[in-house]
């Protein structure tokens, strides 16, 4: 009888520190919306929303990690965040990027190109699409959720010695500096 208690008194107490340590309650809460101000860009308000940890991170690209004269030929998945080439060959490449750090020296670029947009760099892309209707007065809906934009360029004759690198190759978006 007195281990029956003794393990009957251990499992409450347990149970009462485990509930102590979840002080969450199990109900569905409304998420919080403002409504009925305004933002005058004055300076006196911060912008709404605004949060360095919703930026994107850019990791800045392994010094060490350098792929030379690789031949990128007829393939649908050659990811460019963080590929660091130099004089590489790309012939009917189909390349993804998300929005990281890439660096190309001395390439060669022949043959259908298509490019697969995802992450921040889908996001980029649809901003700028925006943007452009704006200015066009002709804003088209938005794209898909969860849905890589997808592009082509079609090389009329090999391009060759191409030196291209984005504009943060390593840096965060909001005061420039290295991570």
């Amino acid at each position: 009888m007195p281990k029956i208690f003794l393990g009957l008194c251990c499992f409450v107490a347990g149970t009462l520190f485990g509930l102590s340590l979840n002080n969450r309650s199990s109900s569905v809460e409304a998420q919080s919306v403002a409504t009925g101000f305004g933002i005058d860009g004055g300076g006196r308000i911060p912008a709404i929303g605004l949060n360095p940890a919703f930026v994107p991170v850019v990791l800045p690209l392994e010094p060490n990690r350098i792929m030379t004269k690789i031949f990128v030929r007829n393939t649908l998945n050659q990811q460019l965040d963080g590929l660091n080439c130099e004089g590489c060959s790309f012939k009917n490449a189909g390349l993804i990027y998300g929005g990281g750090a890439f660096d190309l020296k001395d390439v060669s670029i022949s043959g259908i190109t298509s490019l697969r947009l995802v992450g921040a760099a889908a996001n980029t892309y649809s901003l700028l699409e925006l943007l452009k209707g704006i200015e066009l007065d002709n804003v088209e809906a938005a794209p898909e959720k969860q849905k890589s934009i997808e592009k082509k360029a079609i090389a009329k004759k090999p391009i060759n010695n191409l030196n291209w690198s984005p504009p943060y190759p390593g840096f965060t978006a909001i005061g420039g500096k290295p991570q």
